[in-house]
């Protein structure tokens, strides 16, 4: 899944936790170039549909990032 976002200074990424989830990596790059590489563990042994699995802050509005998963 590829987005872009811009005019944020912060984002959310909200989903589901359970057993059955696996690591994911999200890549977070700038329009300037800048890029940042995180990896998410979204495994639970309780099922959670509304848990936030990844936050950036800090972003600068006049830029432009996309966001990969």
């Amino acid at each position: 899944v590829t987005f872009t976002l811009q005019e944020a200074t912060a984002f959310f990424l909200w989903g589901a936790v359970n057993h059955d989830h696996e690591e994911k990596s999200i890549a977070l790059t700038s329009k300037n170039g800048a890029s940042r590489l995180t990896t998410i563990n979204d495994t639970s042994s309780v099922l959670d549909f509304k848990q936030v699995l990844y936050w950036e802050s800090g972003l600068d509005r006049e830029d432009t990032y996309t966001i990969q998963i």
